[in-house]
């Protein structure tokens, strides 16, 4: 197996346990924003230093990141997770989530702009079909965008377009190891602890909700970034964003069997 193909079953799994989000969150919706982000984010970093150190590997691995590659992941990693939680506080979940998964077309579109890119019709096809399976399903009980939920549009707009923007920057540095993410990270939850800290209460979470918290920081965006963020680097970008379509179609089947509304 190649780096490609190993980079490409990487994103595959990253899929699949994104997945998963929408029943965790729903577990976690009494969490302030920002503590939430903390919380995760010093997980997330946490576990990449375990695994280096388990790994025996050097922590240069974590700190040798050129200073723009810090400013696009941080940048790219608070935007949409924050836009995206507070899109769904601002508008209603069928449209926020419609607009989110404009994020992987935006993919298909935006590696033709890369040194050596390559715009794929046939990828390209194949993600608007999957906008329009996503449009089926999230919209099938009804749609309505209005004008009073503008604020969280615009939101969930950003947070696509600064995550599709992030995933396909990071193929100019697939020689940085994906192990930086742990740096990135720690910022960005050292940000989020301050913000919590001057605009958020903080939150005392029980222990169902302690659970999901360490299922999230350590497997769902956890694993997810260090997994995405090597499947971009060295996988076919295109192709994992068509697929990523299959992501709402997953969720709607782990709602339906989880019997959640």
């Amino acid at each position: 197996m190649n780096i490609s193909q190993k980079a490409n079953i990487l994103g595959i799994l990253t899929i699949f346990i994104w997945s998963g989000t929408t029943i965790v969150m729903v577990m976690l919706k009494q969490l302030p924003v920002m503590q939430f982000l903390f919380c995760i984010m010093f997980l997330v970093s946490s576990t990449g230093i375990v695994i280096l150190k388990f790994k025996k590997k050097s922590f240069r691995l974590v700190f040798d990141v050129p200073k723009t590659l810090i400013f696009i992941c941080v940048f790219g990693i608070l935007v949409n997770y924050l836009f995206y939680f507070l899109a769904l506080q601002n508008a209603p979940a069928r449209e926020v989530n419609l607009i989110n998964y404009l994020w992987p077309l935006m993919i298909v579109i935006f590696v033709a702009f890369l040194p050596r890119g390559k715009f794929s019709i046939p990828h390209f096809i194949g993600a608007l079909f999957g906008l329009s399976i996503t449009f089926w399903i999230i919209s099938k009980d009804g749609i309505n965008f209005e004008w009073k939920y503008l604020d969280g549009y615009i939101y969930v707009f950003l947070g696509a377009f600064t995550w599709s923007v992030y995933s396909v920057l990071l193929k100019l540095y697939d020689n940085i190891s994906t192990f930086s993410v742990s740096l990135f990270s720690f910022i960005v939850g050292v940000i989020s602890l301050v913000l919590h800290l001057i605009y958020e209460t903080t939150y005392i979470p029980n222990l169902k909700e302690l659970f999901f918290i360490f299922y999230m920081g350590i497997v769902n965006i956890g694993g997810g970034i260090y997994m995405w963020d090597y499947a971009m680097k060295r996988g076919n970008q295109s192709f994992l964003a068509m697929l990523s379509y299959s992501i709402p179609i997953l969720s709607t089947l782990w709602l339906v069997i989880f019997n959640i509304k």
